[in-house]
């Protein structure tokens, strides 16, 4: 099912949430918003699961949000640096949100 991005980034806003809520974003990626925040967990949106784009563990779907599309990441949290939970392109382009 597809998520309402609408719906998703009106849901926390300015420091409040209208309804906690988890979306699983594949493998051990997550988003929690709660307590007026958006947490992002193991942050994984690369087509592989690797330090190259061209060899390593390839996704069998597509995450459901793209990193571009997410709301205001208030914090990130990564359980441990193998390239399946820490995706450097994709905390690069985090690191970039407004």
């Amino acid at each position: 099912m597809p998520v309402d991005l609408t719906a998703l980034k009106a849901n926390c806003n300015h420091g409040q949430c209208a309804k906690p809520q988890a979306i699983w974003l594949g493998h051990a990626s997550v988003l929690l918003q709660a307590g007026g925040s958006n947490l992002l967990f193991d942050p994984v949106f690369s087509e592989r699961a690797s330090p190259f784009a061209f060899v390593g563990s390839k996704r069998h779907n597509p995450p459901p949000i793209a990193a571009k599309d997410l709301p205001y990441i208030d914090a990130v949290f990564i359980s441990h640096n193998h390239c399946d939970h820490l995706d450097k392109a994709s905390v690069l382009t985090l690191s970039q949100q407004p």
